[in-house]
This record gives C-alpha cells, structure tokens and sequence, in this order.
C-alpha cells in the first residue's frame, strides 16, 4: 500500500500552488492598480470642486502668466480628498505623485487648475508610468460629465511645454503620456 506523495508529485502539487497564487497575486496587484487610478481621477475633480467653494472670483489672479498656488488654504479646509496624504502646500496622490491646485490666468482668464507631477519632473519626479498617466487621463475624461466648465488636460514635458492638450470629449485612444511626461494639467473655469 502507498503512503503520501513521492517527490515528483509534490513538485507537481507545488507548481500547480504556485500558479494559482501567481495567478491571484497578479489579477489583485492589477485590481489595487486600477482603484488608485479611478480614486486620483475623483480626487481630481474633489480638488476641483472645493477649491471653487473657497475661492470666489475675485481671488483670482487677472494678469496673464500669473498664478496663486492654493494648496496650503486646501489643506487647511480639508479640501483634497480622503486617499490624498495632504502637506502644506500640496498633497500625495494614491498613485504617489505630488498634486497642486492653482488659481491662474494663462491666455484663458481666470482658469483653476490641478497638476499632477510625473517621472519627467525635475523638481518632484514621480514613478508614476506613462501607463498608469494614459489611464489616470481617460478616466478622468470619463467622469467629465459636465464639458462646460473643463477646459482641457494638457500633459508637457521637459522638452515639449505642450506635448498634448486634449480638450473634450477624449478617450484612451486620443491620449499621449510619454515615459518622461513632466507634468500632467487639468485646467477647468472657476
């Protein structure tokens, strides 16, 4: 009578383990992934809408190339997201990447903004991927229910200031994140 598994079997029993765990580890990393993409889009538009109960008209800058940053009065409001780790004058993203909002006037007076800082960066490199950047943009497009007051994404590298400006409606298809985007725009009226 055969007791137990010879060590063929147990090698065979074992890789069939493995790939199933490998399997799930990979499906959940993918599902984590995707999560943190969709709660940066919403926190995008979060951002956006306390920023303009704050902020009236009237705090905004009227002279082109000028911008007042207003992460330091949004934190203090609690006005970025839960999921957001909020620091002085900016917060964290889920996906890691440092996030400002500004008051500004650049050729469309007055404009409000958010900018999500990417691997491109010199001043605050990110390791978000140009993936995950083509992902966070088409989401945040899908969500734009309202095209009146959005203007456009704008995504900029060191090289290019303007490498894309997409103005909607977009989908994935229309979006362009390079490995070395600096910087990702998302620019809407107050």
């Amino acid at each position: 009578m055969r007791r137990g598994f010879n060590l063929v079997e147990a090698a065979v029993v074992l890789g069939i383990i493995g790939l199933v765990i490998g399997g799930i580890w990979v499906a959940a990393s993918s599902i984590t992934q995707n999560m943190r993409i969709n709660e940066t889009a919403m926190g995008i538009l979060t951002t956006i809408n306390n920023s303009r109960k704050l902020f009236p008209l009237a705090a905004y800058p009227t002279s082109n190339g000028d911008s007042v940053q207003i992460g330091t009065t949004l934190n203090a409001a609690n006005g970025y997201p839960p999921g957001f780790s909020a620091f002085g004058n900016h917060a964290i993203s889920p996906l890691g990447a440092r996030i400002e909002a500004a008051l500004a006037c650049y050729a469309d007076c007055p404009k409000l903004g958010v900018k999500f800082y990417g691997p491109g960066s010199v001043v605050y490199p990110s390791e978000v991927t140009a993936a995950e950047c083509r992902q966070l943009v088409a989401r945040f497009g899908s969500l734009i229910k309202d095209n009146s007051d959005f203007i456009y994404v704008q995504i900029q590298t060191l090289s290019n200031a303007v490498y894309q400006t997409l103005y909607p409606p977009f989908t994935f298809a229309d979006v362009d994140c390079p490995a070395d985007f600096s910087q990702v725009f998302f620019w809407f009226k107050p």
